[in-house]
This record gives structure tokens, C-alpha cells and sequence, in this order.
């Protein structure tokens, strides 16, 4: 308002007057646009303000029926069809008994109001059940227009700033973690390996710390000091992770706090067990669950890069170019470069040479002793979000699975037809995880634990294609048993846990993936195909 009032006296002056309006006209925009509550249409109607839905009965947002008819125009007109049709159809005998003429004497007989009756019925049916499927869905939608209103802190190590999340909207797809502190930040520790990708995807990843799971007939006392403890785990998190443009926190606990509950279902099991949400570059869900995200499965499955990726030789100049000016340093991205990130990634070039050479036994070594009992004890399950299908430590049994179970093929079947020989990646990062997110009860004990990850490229097929892109990630550990004994500090002997790779390329969503461990690989099928 200052600046509008300096512009009325820079009229009287005449000299930079209008260059002075205009300047005031922006601000006071910009004031009322500041001013103007979330979900708030321009002119100052209130989108988020419930309206009364006559088909479902019940109030829904503006915003949400607004989009809903936008999208769905001949839905609400095929219910009343059917509405209609049940009515006339159970109303027609009585009209007949009342109205006697030479058309309603037809259906005076039992067949005919048999028959009416019948009909009545399924057309009741089919408006009952188009009635529900537009409910749900109005449901659907209206979530998403008040997840898209809540409040998210972003820092690029430039500006912090908190904005609602359908700023997002248009710029990159979103996916929320959602669970106790511990667990999503160890989400997010592993996903600093999976940087790069994330930035291929257009992605970024919003953690959203939980405390306390009363939410509803919660106290007031209790549910205020449960949200100010995930406030401040909001912004431990964002102070222990470090700026990233692809990282960013939930602020406005109580709002995230009642949407995940009420998205995700029970509150406390999303408190013990954590959960998520992906949505799309427009902000529609496009999934859900309660449990551990795998980000490359989603990566794979829902995303993929936003362009086509590098060939091989483009990496390899690359890490060329890497490992001349780091003086010979591991040539890949790593979430820090120091001795235990080195010898981490010089781990995985053994495995691919190793997969490379189809080399059973090279390949055999590098493994840690039980890794399928460490990879269950990590979350590292091969139980998939998105595929089904196959049996390993940690997930369900043949039987729970499904008679599409598929068996688990030993190392020496996988490498026996050649099908990694001349294997090829690139692409290289690593992500160290500190004390804090480390699996603690784990056995052996776990004296270092790290995540890998890197494009694959398989060699061409019989008929010279060549297959797709592949998207891999590595768990290692360093347990007391295999560590190096010596004076002073030594690099950790790393050993391998387990081992995915999921098709990540342009334009082609993935219909399996692959999950690894020291006894074989076992296939994973898309459940939506």
C-alpha cells in the first residue's frame, strides 16, 4: 500500500507518473495475491469451499467438482438415465391399473410386471453402482486438491522457501515419504544415491516426518505437542540431509499429519510402518501404500527420464574426464569423498566385472554372508510394490504369491546363457549411510552400510536390437567379521546384499524388474500388465 500511496503523489508531480502507477499496481497485485487464502480463485471465490454434490448426497470442495465435471461430462447424465429408467419401469404397473387403455392392458399380466420388476432392478443396480463409482472418485479428487494445498519447505542451498505443493505442479513429479523420523530419513539417506536419476525423472522427493499417531477423539494437549515434534523432526531432517533440489519437507504438521491418516488409512500403523504417495507432474495420485517405498521400482515403473539417455561411451568419457581432475579418485558421483565412498564404489566395478565376464565365480565372493537375512533386516524386501510374482528372503511364500509364482534361478543358471556378457554402465553414485539410519539390530553387526547405483547397458540381442536402459541398485554392507585389521583407519571391505535392476529408459514404462542375492535372481512381473 506504501508504494501505491507514493505513486498517487508521483501523479500530482507529473514526472514518472505512470512508470510509478505501474510499479504500484504490481505490488498491490502481488499484496492481494499474498493476501488471498489457499484454494482461493482470483476475484476472490473461494474454490475450496464445500458445495453440496446432489447425486452422492454429500458436500465436496468446489475445486473437486469443478474438475470432475471437466473430465466427466456424460457420467452424471448416464446415472439420471438410469434413475429414470428404474423409476419408469417400477411405476409402470401402476400406472397400467390406474390409466386402463389399449397400451397398458399389455401389462396387466404377471409376465409383463414380472418382467417390469426386473428391469426396475437392474437399472437400480446400475445406478447404485455408477452412483458409487462417482462418489469415489469425487473422493479421489477432492484428496488431491487438499494435498496439492499443503505446505512444503524446499532448499536448493541458494533459497529456502515454503510453498504449497501444486507449485510443484507442471515442474516435477512428487513423492511423499511418510512415517516415523527414523524411517524417512532413511529413505531419503538411500535416495541420495539415486540423485541423478531423480533429476533424469524430474522427481523430487518430499519427506514428511510423523510423531504421535492420534489424530482422531485425540486430546488437544497431546495432539499439539505431537505436531510440534514433527515440526521439529521436519526440520532435523532437512538440517541432517543437506540441501538438494530434489529434497524437500513438509511443513504444517497437523495438515499432513490428518491427510496421510485419512489417505492412507490407520494412523498408527502409518506411524510404525511408514508409507507413501507418488503423484504426477500435474499432481494427480497415480499410487499408494503403507510400507517402504522402492524408489527405483517407482522411478522404472511410473516415470522414467524426461529424455533419452547418454550411450555407454558418453559415461565412460565422462568418469574419464572425472578421475583426471579428482587425481585418479573413484570416477562416479558420491555422496561424499572420502575413503569409504572410494572403496565403496570400486566394490561395484568389481561386481560388474565380474557380470561382465559371466564369471560365477568371481561374482561368488563379493557377496556377504547371509545377505538374504541382511537385506531382510535392512527393509530391503523382495516383496515389490509395484510386481508380484516371485519368491525370495524376506517375502512371501510360493503359495502366498500366487500360483504365477516364479522360481528362483541359481547364479550359475543366470550367467550360463551369457546374457550379462560385455554388460556395460555408467552413470555411477553412491550414497553413504551414517549411525543414525544404519540397521542397528542387525547380525552380524553392520559397521557400514551403503547404496549404489548405475545405468546398465546389456549387450544387443541375437537380432541386433538393442534392449533397454537398465536402472540398478546396490546394497553393501561392512560387517565386524569381514573389516580390516590394521592401525589407523581402513576403508571398510564392502559385500554385497542385494542387487535390482528395473528398465529405465525414454518413453517405456517397465513391465518387470529384476531382484538379486547371493543364491540367484528371481523376475518380478508388473501387476498391472
Amino acid at each position: 500500500m506504501l508504494a501505491f500511496s507514493l505513486a498517487c503523489l508521483a501523479l500530482r508531480g507529473g514526472v514518472g507518473a505512470r512508470p510509478a502507477l505501474r510499479a504500484a499496481g504490481a505490488a498491490r497485485a502481488a499484496f492481494v495475491r499474498m493476501a488471498e487464502p489457499a484454494g482461493r480463485a482470483p476475484g476472490g471465490y473461494d474454490m475450496s469451499r464445500a458445495q453440496l454434490d446432489v447425486l452422492s448426497g454429500r458436500q465436496f470442495r468446489r475445486d473437486a467438482l469443478l474438475q470432475y465435471s471437466s473430465t466427466n461430462q456424460s457420467e452424471p447424465l448416464r446415472i439420471l438415465l438410469f434413475a429414470l429408467l428404474a423409476a419408469a419401469l417400477a411405476l409402470a404397473p401402476l400406472v397400467a391399473d390406474d390409466v386402463p387403455s389399449s397400451m397398458t392392458a399389455a401389462l396387466a399380466g404377471a409376465p409383463a410386471r414380472g418382467a417390469c420388476a426386473l428391469g426396475a432392478a437392474g437399472a437400480g443396480a446400475l445406478f447404485a453402482r455408477e452412483r458409487a463409482r462417482r462418489t469415489a472418485q469425487l473422493v479421489r479428487i477432492e484428496r488431491e486438491c487438499a494435498l496439492r494445498e499443503l505446505p512444503v519447505t524446499l532448499d536448493d542451498g541458494l533459497v529456502r522457501r515454503t510453498v504449497a505443493l501444486r507449485e510443484l505442479s507442471g515442474e516435477r513429479a512428487v513423492v511423499l515419504i511418510l512415517g516415523p523420523p527414523a524411517h524417512v530419513r532413511r529413505c531419503l539417506a538411500e535416495a541420495a544415491a539415486l540423485a541423478p536419476r531423480l533429476a533424469d525423472a524430474e522427481v523430487a522427493l518430499v519427506g514428511v516426518p510423523i510423531v504421535g499417531a492420534a489424530v482422531d477423539g485425540a486430546d488437544d494437549d497431546d495432539e499439539r505437542a505431537s505436531s510440534a515434534q514433527t515440526v521439529r523432526a521436519a526440520r532435523a531432517l532437512l538440517a541432517a540431509l543437506g540441501p538438494a533440489p530434489w529434497l524437500g519437507v513438509a511443513a504444517g504438521a497437523h495438515r499432513w499429519k490428518r491427510f496421510a491418516a485419512e489417505t492412507l488409512g490407520s494412523a498408527a500403523a502409518l506411524a510404525a510402518r511408514g508409507g507413501w504417495i507418488a503423484l504426477t507432474r500435474r499432481g494427480r495420485t497415480c499410487g499408494s501404500g503403507v510400507g517402504r517405498a522402492q524408489l527405483d521400482e517407482l522411478l522404472g515403473s511410473l516415470y522414467g527420464p524426461r529424455t533419452p539417455l547418454p550411450p555407454a561411451e558418453a559415461w565412460a568419457a565422462a568418469d574419464a574426464r572425472r578421475a583426471a581432475s579428482a587425481g585418479g579418485a573413484a570416477p562416479a558421483m558420491t555422496a561424499g569423498n572420502d575413503a569409504a565412498a572410494v572403496s565403496l564404489l570400486a566394490a561395484q566395478r568389481a561386481l560388474y566385472t565380474a557380470l561382465a565376464a559371466a564369471d560365477a565365480r568371481a561374482l561368488a565372493p563379493l557377496w556377504a554372508a547371509r545377505s538374504a537375512e541382511l537385506a531382510a533386516q535392512s527393509g530391503d524386501t523382495p516383496a515389490a510394490v509395484f510386481f508380484v510374482g516371485g519368491v525370495s528372503a524376506g517375502g512371501p511364500s510360493k503359495a502366498e504369491a500366487g500360483e504365477g509364482a516364479a522360481r528362483m534361478d541359481d547364479w550359475a543358471a543366470v550367467l550360463a546363457d551369457g546374457a550379462t556378457r560385455g554388460l556395460r554402465f555408467g552413470g555411477c553414485a553412491a550414497a553413504l549411510l551414517d549411525d543414525e539410519v544404519r540397521a542397528a539390530d542387525a547380525e552380524p553387526p553392520i559397521t557400514a552400510e551403503g547404496v549404489t547405483t548405475a545405468i546398465e547397458y546389456p549387450p544387443p540381442r541375437a537380432d541386433g536390437s538393442m534392449p533397454p536402459t537398465l536402472l540398478a541398485t546396490q546394497r553393501w554392507v561392512a560387517t565386524a567379521e569381514g573389516s580390516a585389521d590394521g592401525a589407523g583407519p581402513q576403508p571398510p571391505r564392502w559385500r554385497l546384499v542385494s542387487h535390482r535392476t528395473i528398465p529405465f529408459s525414454y518413453r517405456m514404462g517397465a513391465v518387470a524388474c529384476l531382484r538379486c542375492d547371493a543364491r540367484g535372481c528371481v523376475a518380478f512381473v508388473n501387476r498391472g500388465v
